[in-house]
């Protein structure tokens, strides 16, 4: 066996002509790049991402983090020492969640910004 003889494997899907007609792939069921390939240029475009209301969603977390909070609080006396960090965790989400309530919109204005820049600039490259 020859190392020569095998095609280099590839990350992307396969272009070349032997990849292609699924020659010297040693093991591979016959067709299956071929099938893939097809699949490939049959692929259809990838739908836009849903948007989502990134504070209510950013909203909603932080209240359950608050209100892991305050049970963990309510019950303290009960969770064992070693268990306690959990108050922290809760604490740290809290928190966290709280910055991304004031900086979610920030990033939202200042991606817009960007936005506009760009249009702007490749409005006035065109003329």
């Amino acid at each position: 066996m020859s190392g020569a003889s095998h095609p280099e494997p590839q990350s992307g899907p396969a272009t070349s002509d032997s990849a292609a007609s699924g020659a010297g792939a040693e093991g591979a069921e016959p067709g299956t790049v071929q099938a893939a390939v097809r699949n490939a240029a049959a692929r259809r475009e990838s739908p836009p991402p849903l948007e989502a209301n990134d504070r209510l969603v950013t909203a909603v977390f932080t209240a359950a983090w608050a209100v892991a909070l305050v049970v963990l609080l309510a019950v303290r006396s009960d969770i064992p020492a070693r268990e306690r960090w959990w108050i922290w965790v809760a604490v740290a989400g809290l928190v966290m969640g709280l910055f991304a309530l004031w900086y979610v919109p920030h990033l939202q204005r200042s991606r817009a910004r960007a936005a506009d820049r760009r249009a702007t600039r490749n409005s006035d490259g065109s003329r």
